[in-house]
């Protein structure tokens, strides 16, 4: 997470570069597919529109790739757009990671939906966040709904009504044997922090800068969701 004394020293470090970019200052957080999710030619088609948004508003739209980001993939989402867009790629040397820099001035962000750790930072920080929803192939598919059971099984109360602790029951006995492993389900962590007003998706349109709606604090309603990030991120594979 983002500690106060390392978005402090990404501050100092950013702040004569940042404040000098037009604004809103919307930082990109691109990571990469992770199974069963893929970066395909619709997912890129929706990350290039919502940076053409930023510029026709005026503001600056800084990407940021990661290590998992596809060779070339920052190459598409800029080719052929106007200029003033800011970019970091991990596969260009010599370049320094404006990341902790973004996290203090940035206005927005846009993350794609891999990229947990990057959501719960901007949302603790009670940053405007918007989540890239990510496709899945054929098999990713299925992979999906394979996730999608075992996140219903395992979400299962032990002070339930009997049929609920017959399911939960039924969880603990396939994971015991092998045959459901509790494997992470990152839409409903996504849904979760739309559901509380923390994020929204992608392209849903309204006002980016008002996606917190909910009254409760940001720090009350982050220890509720990070204290269920284990029973619902955490587990087997991937």
């Amino acid at each position: 997470m983002a500690a106060a004394g390392r978005l402090a020293a990404g501050r100092e470090a950013w702040q004569g570069a940042l404040d000098a970019v037009p604004r809103p200052l919307v930082a990109f957080l691109i990571g990469g597919p992770t199974v069963p999710f893929v970066f395909d030619a619709e997912m890129l088609r929706r990350v290039r529109a919502r940076i053409r948004r930023v510029l026709d508003e005026g503001g600056t739209p800084y990407i940021v790739g990661s290590r998992r980001t596809p060779p070339d993939f920052i190459r598409q989402l800029c080719d052929g757009l106007p200029d003033g867009i800011r970019v970091f790629d991990w596969a260009q040397p010599g370049s320094e990671n404006p990341y902790t820099g973004l996290l203090a001035l940035g206005d927005r962000f846009v993350v794609t939906g891999d990229s947990i750790s990057m959501q719960v930072e901007v949302a603790r920080l009670g940053k405007p966040l918007e989540i890239v929803a990510l496709p899945t192939g054929w098999l990713g598919g299925l992979d999906n709904l394979r996730r999608r059971l075992a996140a219903w099984l395992f979400a299962a109360s032990r002070g339930a009504r009997p049929t609920t602790r017959m399911r939960a029951a039924l969880a603990r006995g396939l994971y015991r044997i092998g045959l459901m492993p509790q494997t992470r389900h990152f839409p409903r962590f996504h849904q979760m922090l739309v559901d509380r007003g923390l994020a929204q998706w992608v392209g849903d349109g309204g006002d980016a800068g008002a996606v917190r709606a909910a009254p409760v604090s940001v720090e009350a309603d982050m220890a509720r969701i990070l204290a269920r990030i284990d029973r619902l991120m955490a587990g087997q594979g991937t």
